[in-house]
Parts: structure tokens; C-alpha cells; sequence
């Protein structure tokens, strides 16, 4: 995908910068226009003296897609002048009202608005004003094509054309845009098509992490990913292959963390593969590693000493928490599976303590709620109204409403079962309020 991404980057800053050219049409889907979006922000925020605007709202017709265009040019400009009013900056020119008059025509108020951002170049002859029509549905798939392919140079080069780039979209399969400027004789047309579908990912990490040319961390970041892809493919023998050759190479350079991750992979291969025996195995001792992983040299040598008797316990690594969190959630939901409810209630309670050191709410109710299924199972109703309680009060207090309404059904629950009406009721009409909320 980092190739991918890069090659993506490289035509799109080549086409910006070349002379000739004017229109972009990049062959893609639906789910690849995120990603050309994506790096024309990048590009964007690199850039010196061009300016870019895209606009990707769904299409429907030519008309009610430019007049949109114009609001969202109009709201543009309004915080930018607030801004600049700010800190006392002369304000922008708004675009001229004509550019959403009802008598000018779509193609006229793209070329409006392209010829408002030119005033602001720094040089019209060398940068320029970088257009994208790319929306990220085409509901009518004619009216789109003909009416970005009126921005092709079908004649002489108009006098937009020194100074914009144009990048529009085109369907990568049936090309009927391509086709259609190929059969006008279109000049100045260049085209690129993007594939950002499951299997061309996976083609190209796996390429790229046996490349002897790719840097061995980044191969080793694609198989990571690879591993990762194989497991959500149910290919568990394949992912934990990976696993393991990523658990070697981090044990050679000597970082447990990512040993602790590797292990945390093919534990979740083992419990999908309903071997919870061997996943809880894996994941304590990716727990073990997560726990020893020492911080940097510049932390320790931070941290206070008491002199040579100090024997308080060990600084954790800054990373570790996230890591042992979820080796935590894992290890306590495959203990509950096995019918080791007190061991599933301890893990349980120390992920949701991490969690809280982690600063993540909506995990720290999450391992409580769990926590709280654990104390039921070893009959022990009190403590599970306790925990979930403090894990509903947490997820109100993250705006967690999912999780907030899960706390609530079990504590309704087990009122109604202990025949507590005035708990039970209590938690009836607080879910009855987040059922208002919703439908509000």
C-alpha cells in the first residue's frame, strides 16, 4: 500500500508541475476516490505556490452539483475571512454572485471560480490552480462524463488552461470517459488508473515485503500487515507463519513489545480457530514480554533513585499499556471461554485499570462490563452490580451510549431476576432515555 500510495503521489505532483497537460482522469471506484482525496491533501499542505480545491460530493446532475460547489466555496471563504479578521488580515474577495446565478451554466462557474483563485497566484506562468471534480458517488454516470470532459482541450487551448489542472474521475473497468475524449481527439489528456481494492493491497505488500530494494523494517511492516489480512481471511495457518518469522526478526533487534503483538496475532488465530487452550498460552506470554520491556535509556536515567536499596518496581515502557491492554481483553475473554471465571475477573480488572492509563474510557467500561459477566458466572451478585454500575457510569461519563445501554440491560437483568424493583425500574427508565436520545 506505501507504494501504492507513493506512485499515487508521484503522478499527481508530476501532473501538477508539467506545462502541457490540463486534464487528470484517474481510472477508479468509489472506495479508491478516499485515497486520491487523501493524497491530494497531503500534496496540498506541501505545497508552495499552488493552490487546490476538490470538491467530492455525490453527483447527481451538473446544476445542482456546481451550485453545491458554490456554497461550499462561499463557507470556505467565510472562515478563512474570520480568521484573517482575526489577525487583522485584509479579507479575501468573495466570488463573484455570478457564479451562482440560475442563468450561468455549470461548466461557467467552474471556470469562475478557477480564474477568483487565480488572482491570488504568485506566479500564474509557474504555479497553479489544481481543480479535482471527484466525487465519491456518481449517480448518473452520463451527465457526469460529459460534463467533466467539457474541461478537455477539444480545440484551441483557452486561456484557463496556462495556468489550472483539472483531475476528474473516470470508471477503471468500461473507461467510457477515456473513450469518449479519445474518439474527440482530445489534447492535453492524461490518464492513471488507481486500485486500492483488497486483493491489489495485498499483491502489493506481498511484493513489497520480499523487494530486497524495500528497507527490511518496512518488509517487515508489510508482512505485519499481510498476517494481519490472512487472519481476518480466517488463513490462520499462513498468518501465524508470518507471526512467527516477524516474532524472530523483532527478537533479533530486540524489541518485546512487538514480540508481545506478534504473540497477541497468533493467539487470535488460535481462539478463532476454537483452540483456547493454546491462544491463552500465547497471550500470557506476550503479557510476560509486554511487562518486562524496559523504557529508553533517557527514561530511566530520568527516573529518582533511593539510593542502592532502591527495590520499588521497574519503570514500564510508554508503549506497553496499549499493547497489555489488549492482550488483557484477550486473555480474559479466553479464560471466560474455558470456564476460568476467577482468572477471567482478574485479567478483566487489570485491563481496566490499564485502560484508564491509557486514557481510553470506552475501554475501561468495556473490560468492567466483562469483568462484571465473570462475577455473575461465580454467582457473586453483588460485586457484578457493583462493576457494572462503574462501568455504566464511565461510558455515560465517554458519551459511550453502546456500551452505556450494554451496562444497563445487564443491570436490569439481574434486578429483575433478584426481584429489586426499584433498581429495576431505575434502570428501565434510564434506558428508556437513551432510546429517546436516539430516535431525537
Amino acid at each position: 500500500m506505501r507504494t501504492a500510495l507513493q506512485d499515487l503521489r508521484e503522478v499527481l505532483e508530476e501532473f501538477i508541475e508539467q506545462p502541457d497537460d490540463v486534464m487528470l482522469v484517474l481510472g477508479c471506484t468509489d472506495n479508491d476516490v478516499a485515497f486520491a482525496l487523501k493524497t491530494q491533501e497531503q500534496i496540498r499542505g506541501a505545497a508552495v505556490g499552488d493552490i487546490h480545491f476538490s470538491y467530492a460530493a455525490p453527483f447527481v446532475d451538473e446544476r445542482s452539483w456546481t451550485l453545491g460547489m458554490c456554497e461550499t466555496l462561499r463557507v470556505h471563504f467565510e472562515l478563512a475571512n474570520e480568521e484573517r479578521a482575526k489577525k487583522s488580515i485584509e479579507a479575501l474577495e468573495q466570488f463573484p454572485e455570478r457564479m451562482s446565478a440560475e442563468s450561468t451554466s455549470p461548466r461557467e462557474r467552474v471556470l469562475i471560480a478557477i480564474e477568483h483563485f487565480t488572482q491570488w497566484l504568485a506566479d500564474p506562468a509557474e504555479f497553479r490552480v489544481v481543480f479535482s471534480l471527484l466525487p465519491t458517488a456518481i449517480h448518473n454516470a452520463d451527465a457526469y462524463y460529459r460534463f467533466v470532459g467539457s474541461f478537455a482541450q477539444l480545440g484551441e487551448r483557452e486561456p484557463w488552461m496556462e495556468h489550472a489542472r483539472v483531475i476528474v474521475r473516470d470508471d477503471r473497468r468500461a473507461r467510457p470517459l477515456t473513450q469518449a475524449l479519445t474518439n474527440l481527439r482530445a489534447q492535453g489528456v492524461l490518464s492513471y488508473d488507481l486500485d486500492f481494492s483488497t486483493d491489489a493491497l495485498c499483491a502489493g505488500m506481498a511484493a513489497e515485503a520480499v523487494d530486497p530494494a524495500v528497507p527490511l523494517a518496512e518488509r517487515m511492516q508489510a508482512t505485519l500487515q499481510l498476517a494481519m489480512i490472512d487472519m481476518s481471511y480466517r488463513r490462520f495457518d499462513e498468518a501465524i507463519a508470518k507471526f512467527i518469522q516477524l516474532y524472530e526478526y523483532y527478537g533479533a533487534a530486540d524489541t518485546p513489545l512487538m514480540q508481545a503483538l506478534c504473540l497477541n496475532g497468533v493467539g487470535d488465530c488460535f481462539r478463532m480457530a476454537g483452540l483456547p487452550d493454546r491462544a491463552l498460552e500465547r497471550y500470557q506470554q506476550g503479557l510476560a514480554l509486554a511487562m518486562k520491556a524496559k523504557p529508553p535509556a533517557f527514561m530511566r536515567q530520568a527516573q529518582p533513585t533511593t539510593g542502592a536499596d532502591d527495590k520499588g518496581p521497574s519503570p514500564m515502557h510508554p508503549n506497553a499499556p496499549p499493547i497489555m491492554l489488549n492482550l488483557l481483553l484477550a486473555a480474559g475473554a479466553t479464560s471466560a471461554m474455558l470456564g476460568q471465571h476467577g482468572d477471567a475477573r482478574s485479567y478483566f480488572d487489570t485491563a481496566s485499570r490499564t485502560a484508564a492509563r491509557c486514557l481510553n474510557a470506552s475501554a475501561a467500561a468495556q473490560a468492567l462490563e466483562a469483568r462484571g459477566d465473570s462475577e455473575l458466572a461465580l454467582s457473586l451478585f453483588r460485586e457484578a452490580a457493583e462493576t457494572w454500575t462503574q462501568a455504566e457510569q464511565i461510558a455515560e461519563a465517554a458519551q459511550d451510549v453502546p456500551r452505556q445501554r450494554s451496562a444497563l440491560e445487564r443491570l436490569h437483568r439481574l434486578y429483575s431476576d433478584a426481584r429489586m424493583r426499584t433498581a429495576a425500574d431505575a434502570a428501565a427508565r434510564k434506558l428508556a432515555g437513551l432510546q429517546r436520545t436516539a430516535r431525537a
